[in-house]
């Protein structure tokens, strides 16, 4: 017995996880196809073959008949109207996904791709916003992403930046994350790294926090 070859992306995956789920036309839903942006779908995705990543459900508006129909954030598409999503571009993707009914295969992995560190790593979040470990990497390198450490910065001058650039907030179910760091900057020289969450700054807890929010008291 042979699968289409898209459906053997995972070759660990149980098929009997797979999930069909129908949609009407984008028409008659509201929901959102772009990667953090609104627009038409009920739900958000992340990731494409551009990334080197499948295509991921990042959040799913609980209104939507989307979230009705039983879809997830940490849902990974396999094909939608029979066309595979396996080495699908994001564009594409989301053209698919708004041109009309939908009759989507996919399972449940419990993650979501939140920040790039390079071609072939990101930074997993669970379906909350929670940083968890990527499953390609090892033993050794889960342990130390567990670790949760102080970091003090210090501005030599007011105004002065500290040299590092986020992602995310709450109204992208993710938590606040460190997606840049400049060379020889103030994080770089106390070790701040891209990936590192950002669980707390002064006291304040960043679980719930928007990006804005979250860039305002950095910067104060």
């Amino acid at each position: 017995t042979l699968a289409p070859y898209h459906l053997m992306d995972d070759p660990f995956i149980d098929k009997s996880r797979l999930r069909t789920i129908t949609l009407a036309s984008s028409r008659q839903r509201r929901a959102s196809a772009s990667s953090d942006d609104d627009s038409s779908l009920g739900f958000s995705i992340r990731g494409g073959k551009e990334h080197g990543l499948g295509v991921f459900v990042s959040h799913v508006d609980e209104r939507s008949e989307a979230a009705r129909r039983g879809l997830k954030a940490g849902d990974k598409i396999v094909e939608v109207n029979g066309i595979a999503f396996d080495r699908i571009a994001h564009s594409s993707a989301v053209k698919v996904l708004k041109s009309g009914n939908l009759k989507l295969t996919v399972y449940s992995t419990g993650r979501v791709p939140a920040v790039q560190i390079d071609h072939n790593n990101y930074v997993w979040v669970d379906p909350g916003g929670r940083k968890i470990d990527s499953e390609a990497a090892g033993a050794a390198a889960g342990a130390a992403s567990d670790q949760v450490r102080s970091v003090t910065l210090f501005r030599q001058k007011r105004g002065q930046s500290f040299g590092f650039a986020i992602r995310g907030g709450c109204e992208f179910g993710l938590g606040i994350f460190i997606s840049s760091v400049d060379d020889d900057s103030i994080a770089a020289r106390e070790d701040v790294s891209v990936g590192d969450q950002i669980l707390q700054a002064n006291g304040t807890d960043f679980g719930g926090t928007s990006h804005a929010d979250a860039a305002a008291l950095i910067r104060k």
